[in-house]
């Protein structure tokens, strides 16, 4: 990806005030008009509208709506109620929608449980591994479990390692997610237990000899998966041509393309895999093994039953602390895992018989009902905004910002949001201009739609709330992008 900047015209020593006017009559004829600005809230739509007409959009449907957070009225209001893709703007009613029912101290739980007789370092049972939704748990935490498993002085275990993914009622696969991206670290599959974001990675090496394959290797060291090796050590210099394609329904993973001779390691990483708890399970196995813990076994789903024993629980960090990488960098494993998790907790709170069961779609609405919007006007089928089958009006997703806003937990929601040209998704964008270090929002794309929503304050020190969301454009992202920092631009120096 390559960055549009705007560079400065240098500057024409001037000998004599006579030729000042001449001279900058030429400049300025040669210089393509000025965007049109907007210095008062009169002008403000009319240049929003400007922005809008960009030829990138010419196809496309916008929608902007801008409101003060002061007194609440409308400063703009162009198709407000279009219900129209969010991509991952869906990630703001997730996470208000997990400050709401979980609050900023919950913490994700991850258990170790034994069923079975234990006698001379041997259990003769099951070991049993129960997933909370935690989407922090990783191969560095695993090896606390293997230490509490030793410290009970376990050195053998006759039956199975069950893991429980049953917290989660949902499919592995989110509802619309396209077949030919879920090789794709960011479609990685959902499970109440999961590790590492539910990917791996693979580590190429040139052989010894030139022309044999590359030697691969896993991290972390697993046999899950099976590899077809189709790589080739080149000639020293030679170009990396590395790729890697995890085929659908399965775990074999094709490597392909020629590493030099003399090249460092090379890492594929993001490799993602069919069932993650079975995956956690294998990895977790592995790692007490080597840590001298036989498991006889096998690595198996099950259901964590009521009588056990509990050799350890891990708790995450705080939600407070993970909503920033979940929003900043715009992760969908933290969404999934959020939203599915939200939706667990509701149920179990849920007396039997005391009417539908809490789904995705359930939450969202009724977070959009609370924060005074129209349930309607959202349908929510997955916690990321991964789906096309996502639609959310800017009215909605503004009137969820102001709610936000003005709750118990509105500083941790905005600390997490992304800052105009300083961290996250916004990090290389509006730099130099009025909304860096200004603007917090959360932006949102997928081919044909891009949104950004969020906070920013005027020049006048007015907060305003705004959504910016563009559907079905044929033009380049880039392209798109200035479309919404110009806009954003404008309610950053509006006076």
């Amino acid at each position: 990806m390559t960055l549009e900047r705007e560079t400065p015209l240098p500057r024409t020593p001037v000998r004599s005030t006579r030729v000042l006017p001449l001279v900058l009559a030429c400049l300025l004829g040669c210089l393509p008009p000025p965007p049109a600005g907007a210095g008062t809230e009169a002008e403000l739509v009319p240049a929003i509208e400007t922005a809008l007409a960009a030829p990138a959009l010419r196809h496309a449907i916008a929608a902007v709506v801008v409101e003060s957070l002061r007194d609440g009225r409308s400063l703009c209001a162009i198709a407000p109620d279009v219900a129209l893709m969010p991509a991952s703007n869906l990630k703001l009613v997730t996470a208000v929608a997990a400050l709401e029912h979980l609050g900023p101290d919950y913490r994700f739980r991850s258990l170790l449980g034994a069923r079975g007789r234990l006698a001379r370092g041997t259990l003769d049972g099951d070991l049993f591994l129960k997933g909370f939704g935690d989407p922090t748990l990783s191969t560095a935490a695993l090896h606390d479990l293997v230490n509490a498993v030793r410290a009970r002085g376990i050195r053998r275990v006759t039956g199975d390692l069950v893991v429980d993914a049953t917290f989660f009622a949902a499919p592995r696969i989110g509802r619309g997610w396209a077949w030919d991206y879920l090789q794709d670290y960011y479609a990685m599959e959902v499970s109440a237990l999961s590790l590492d974001h539910n990917v791996a990675t693979l580590t190429v090496r040139p052989s010894p000899e030139v022309g044999r394959p590359a030697l691969l290797s896993w991290i972390p060291q697993t046999r899950y998966f099976s590899v077809r090796n189709e790589t080739v050590t080149a000639a020293a210099g030679a170009t990396e041509t590395l790729s890697h394609q995890r085929l659908p329904g399965g775990n074999l993973v094709i490597v392909r393309g020629a590493i030099a001779a003399d090249s460092q390691p090379v890492t594929l990483e993001g490799i993602t895999m069919e069932d993650p708890a079975r995956y956690c399970g294998t990895v977790l196995a592995q790692l007490l093994e080597e840590a001298g813990v036989r498991v006889e076994g096998e690595v198996r789903h099950g259901t964590l039953p009521t009588v056990h024993q509990v050799l350890h629980e891990r708790r995450s960090p705080p939600l407070a602390e993970i909503l920033p990488p979940f929003l900043k960098p715009s992760s969908n494993h933290i969404g999934e895992q959020v939203i599915h998790t939200v939706v667990a907790e509701l149920t179990a709170r849920r007396g039997s018989g005391e009417g539908e069961a809490p789904s995705v779609e359930s939450v969202a609405r009724d977070l959009v009902r609370q924060a005074g919007g129209d349930p309607d006007s959202i349908r929510a089928v997955d916690g990321s905004g991964l789906s096309r089958l996502n639609l959310v009006t800017p009215r909605a997703l503004v009137q969820l910002l102001r709610y936000a806003r003005n709750r118990p937990y509105a500083e941790v929601f905005a600390a997490a949001l992304p800052v105009a040209g300083r961290d996250g998704t916004l990090a290389r964008r509006m730099r130099g201009a009025a909304p860096e270090g200004n603007a917090r929002a959360k932006t949102g794309t997928l081919t044909a739609a891009s949104c950004l929503s969020g906070y920013v304050t005027s020049a006048a020190g007015e907060p305003l709330v705004f959504s910016i969301m563009l559907n079905n454009h044929l033009a380049s992202p880039l392209q798109v992008r200035a479309v919404q920092d110009r806009i954003c631009t404008l309610l950053a120096e509006l006076r």
